[in-house]
């Protein structure tokens, strides 16, 4: 089993359009080991409060719903199992 995931966040810097896509987190490894890897705008993704609507209409924050995919991850990985988004 291999894992090669990424975390994205918004478009930063750059004016008129002009902006990258950042990668705060990133996740990779195989069925022994994962290593998780902070970038750019971490900190800033980590407390992204920011209020979201999930598909079955539920009200969450942009942080929550990132530690919830990211304990899904992990689980998935300590069960050998394959994480489906």
């Amino acid at each position: 089993m291999k894992v090669n995931l990424a975390f994205l966040h918004g478009f930063c810097g750059g004016l008129n359009g002009e902006g990258k896509l950042s990668s705060p987190l990133t996740i990779t490894g195989d069925g022994a080991s994962i290593t998780l890897t902070k970038g750019d705008k971490y900190d800033e993704w980590l407390a992204d409060d920011s209020k979201i609507v999930l598909h079955d209409d539920t009200e969450t924050t942009y942080t929550a719903q990132n530690q919830e995919t990211l304990r899904r991850i992990v689980m998935a990985w300590l069960h050998g199992e394959e994480f489906e988004g």
